[in-house]
């Protein structure tokens, strides 16, 4: 694990490295005019991209995605089993209840839920103070039962929910309705958990696209005037004038690099954890800008 976070961190500082790099070395050689045009268009290519992807990946989701997303936490829902998982923690403790007991006791809000199990508990012969114990007990580990059961029957969805996608009380929540019923569950995972995941995903890669398409048109409308990009600076104060304005453009190029991999952190992805990422050159920049 440590080394591909040190390989992941090694990437982002050679992207950033060489995001430095051209534009200074582009100011260099074709001054500061041409410079200005590329921070131009640069500038121009993120706003349209940060808006435009914004815009566009909610209906992206809503047109595309949304039936498919909701069939795999249908899916995911109707293999989920928390009753099972929550009759043995009983067991476990000396209270042996029928699965239907048991599914009662889920579908209860977490107080009425204390209550139940400790009415459970005192019928097979525990004490009141123990039944409490054990009742608020089983209560607070409910969350943690439930991503165990999920994890051997959706493994992709549990790491998910282990960084801290669904809190705790949300795990919970999806829990009951489970035992109500795998549609009303699979409709609360979609809304609080997929639909807000898969949307960051498709904001973080429409922008990447938009970003690339409108530098290609940019270069376009600036040869559709006339402008030679690839013409060399006229003097030595314009080569230093564009190496200035090519540090401005590296500082753009690091801010739209930012916002790229906010993108994915937006999505609550434990593939991708920023802090624990070996960088020593992007990390620092990265906490500085955001």
């Amino acid at each position: 694990m440590m080394d591909m976070l040190t390989g992941a961190g090694l990437v982002l500082d050679i992207i950033a490295v060489v995001a430095v790099l051209i534009p200074v070395l582009a100011g260099f050689k074709q001054g500061f005019k041409r410079r200005l045009l590329a921070l131009i268009a640069l500038g121009v290519s993120a706003l349209i991209a940060y808006v435009g992807s914004g815009m566009l990946a909610p209906k992206v989701y809503d047109s595309l995605l949304k039936d498919k997303t909701r069939q795999m936490c249908v899916k995911v829902t109707k293999n989920f089993d928390p009753v099972s998982a929550a009759k043995k923690s009983l067991e476990a403790q000396g209270v042996s209840l029928d699965e239907d007991y048991v599914r009662e006791i889920l579908s209860q809000t977490d107080e009425n839920k204390i209550q139940a199990v400790r009415d459970a508990a005192e019928e097979y012969g525990i004490d009141a103070a123990r039944a409490k114990e054990l009742a608020e007990k089983f209560s607070d580990q409910l969350p943690e039962q439930a991503a165990r059961a999920l994890k051997e029957q959706a493994p992709q969805i549990a790491e998910a929910l282990r960084s801290g996608a669904m809190t705790n009380e949300e795990l919970a929540k999806a829990v009951r309705k489970v035992v109500k019923s795998p549609e009303s569950a699979a409709d609360y995972v979609e809304e609080k958990y997929a639909a807000p995941l898969v949307t960051a995903i498709s904001e973080a890669v429409l922008f990447a696209l938009i970003f690339a398409l409108m530098q290609l048109i940019m270069i376009l409308v600036f040869k559709l005037f006339g402008f030679d990009m690839k013409k060399k600076a006229a003097s030595g104060g314009d080569r230093f004038a564009g190496v200035m304005l090519g540090l401005v453009c590296a500082l753009a190029n690091l801010l739209v690099m930012c916002i790229a991999i906010t993108g994915f952190l937006k999505a609550g992805t434990s593939a991708f954890d920023i802090e624990s990422v070996n960088s020593l050159i992007f990390l620092p920049i990265y906490n500085k800008l955001y």
